[in-house]
């Protein structure tokens, strides 16, 4: 094993530890790691990120619940969550890859990264971009998990000049998690200018398909 390779994998190891200490509910939290990470490799000739920044949202993934515990009824749990990121002893992660991780995290729901948000401000463009990028990616891996039960197998993504589209794997109806997964495609459609093109296969519902709204 390489040393950036086994760098990599340390990195990840702290992560779990992490889930593990904080998270109530690391069935879905994984779960939706996993789906991200399908996502961003999928998508990867569009957001030319690296395989460093692959663990960073595989980090954020897996922490974005983690403010639930600490969350009156899980209200601004995502801002919690950033707060307790940033908060842990990291061993592997220097500090703006913590800032990174954290706004990953507070960006999985409600409002998209703007200007006016401070800590999101403070960072240099480039980090900016990095923080758009993955957030967009998982707040639609979050969205394909909406109840928490994991129905959603795999996710394969593909993006043509006019639109992106998710063949995704489940073998029920994913009644909530369509709209979930439209709405929470947001940031991914105006980052790219494309119409999101959802379908769903599965052995024990008929194929459905949907075409969330178009970017304003």
């Amino acid at each position: 094993m390489t040393k950036p390779e086994s760098r990599l994998r340390t990195a990840r190891k702290e992560i779990i530890e992490a889930v593990k200490r904080l998270e109530e509910e690391p069935e879905h939290v994984l779960h939706v790691a996993a789906l991200a990470l399908q996502i961003f490799d999928d998508l990867k000739d569009w957001h030319s990120l690296a395989p460093r920044d692959r663990v960073l949202l595989e980090a954020a993934a897996s922490l974005h619940d983690i403010g639930w515990g600490v969350a009156p009824g899980g209200a601004k749990h995502h801002k919690h969550s950033a707060r307790l990121i940033r908060e842990q002893r990291w061993r592997h992660f220097h500090r703006r890859e913590i800032e990174i991780i954290a706004l990953v995290a507070r960006y999985h729901r409600r409002a998209l990264p703007k200007a006016r948000h401070r800590e999101f401000r403070d960072l240099p463009k480039a980090d900016q971009r990095r923080v758009c990028l993955m957030a967009a990616i998982l707040r639609v891996a979050d969205g394909l998990d909406r109840r928490h039960l994991q129905l959603v197998r795999a996710v394969r993504t593909r993006m043509t000049h006019h639109r992106i589209v998710f063949d995704v794997t489940s073998s029920k109806p994913l009644t909530i998690e369509k709209p979930a997964g439209e709405k929470k495609g947001d940031l991914l459609r105006k980052l790219t200018g494309r119409t999101l093109f959802f379908r769903w296969t599965g052995l024990a519902s008929p194929a459905m398909e949907m075409v969330a709204q178009s970017a304003p």
